[in-house]
């Protein structure tokens, strides 16, 4: 037992920029990585977090489009959010999101509509584990109820605590996923009702050129509501970066069953990562006979 938490200590003491070739020392520039962002939940509740930590301020719009025909219900929300994260060490990251602007508009018999502040998140992670091929990473997030505009006497707050990891099969192919616990309560005039659930994602992103990435992700939600399956998605998302400081996405999450009634989310993100910058290296690229460098990535400032 003592030999083991010795070893764990020290896994946890190794600086990530000493597990040389780990799959975070290889996103060290501004393409994203991780699971697809369009949330389907309020402040993107379980929508899941990555495993690489990286120092990045983004801007994104999106929207969501919830249709229940036999209820006679329709929802168009749709935000514009700054979010931003922090490594105040290579395995520790804070990260938060506020919604600038929310519009909300219900489609119902008696329609009704709402502008102002949206929802504000913030968050910790930090990576336990690193390896040539794996990161780990455990992470939580708080979402408080800043959207005043669209509650009256009670008030949600609402967290998630999870797992994210990250795979490399190749420079070429990523693996991630992340497994969430969500709880919520009421906080005001009226009972807490209090609430939890789970949300597993699993995906791959593949990169046929540093400047483009692929995303494909499966999304699914437990127990949130009265049915034991309460979502499952599928999610697409496109990457795009100059190899420097900037990124750029676009997500899209379908539900394809559960009690879920959202139709789609879409969200479209520009970003600047601040830092020293690791510039993409592709060995398998470099031609025969030359000599292979390996990729040097100097510990972020």
């Amino acid at each position: 037992m003592k030999t083991l938490l010795i070893a764990l200590l020290a896994v946890l003491a190794v600086p990530a920029s000493a597990a040389a070739q780990d799959p975070c020392a290889h996103s060290g520039f501004g393409l994203g990585v991780g699971p697809t962002r369009a949330g389907l939940l309020d402040g993107d509740l379980g929508a899941g977090w990555r495993a690489c930590g990286r120092k990045e301020i983004g801007l994104s719009a999106g929207g969501g489009l919830t249709v229940d025909l036999p209820n006679f219900y329709g929802r168009l929300s749709a935000p514009v959010a700054l979010d931003g994260s922090w490594t105040p060490t290579d395995r520790l990251e804070v990260f938060a999101q506020i919604e600038l602007l929310r519009v909300e508009y219900l489609i119902t018999p008696l329609a009704s509509s709402a502008i102002g502040l949206g929802f504000t998140s913030v968050g910790v992670s930090y990576g336990f584990f690193r390896n040539e091929t794996l990161a780990l990473a455990a992470h939580t997030r708080l979402v408080l109820p800043t959207a005043v505009p669209l509650y009256q006497n009670a008030l949600p707050f609402s967290m998630d605590v999870g797992l994210a990891g990250q795979l490399e099969l190749s420079r070429h192919i990523g693996l991630h996923g992340d497994a969430n616990i969500l709880l919520q309560a009421m906080a005001g005039k009226g009972a807490a009702a209090p609430r939890g659930g789970g949300t597993v994602i699993l995906g791959a992103q593949f990169v046929p050129i540093p400047e483009v990435a692929v995303v494909i992700d499966a999304k699914a939600r437990f127990g949130w509501g009265p049915d034991p399956l309460d979502m499952l998605a599928a999610a697409v998302g496109l990457r795009f970066s100059d190899c420097k400081r900037f990124g750029f996405e676009i997500d899209a999450t379908i539900p394809l069953a559960g009690r879920d009634r959202t139709a789609v989310a879409l969200e479209l993100r520009g970003s600047v990562r601040f830092g020293t910058i690791a510039r993409p290296q592709w060995p398998d690229s470099e031609k025969k006979g030359k000599k292979k460098k390996p990729l040097s990535v100097p510990p972020e400032a």
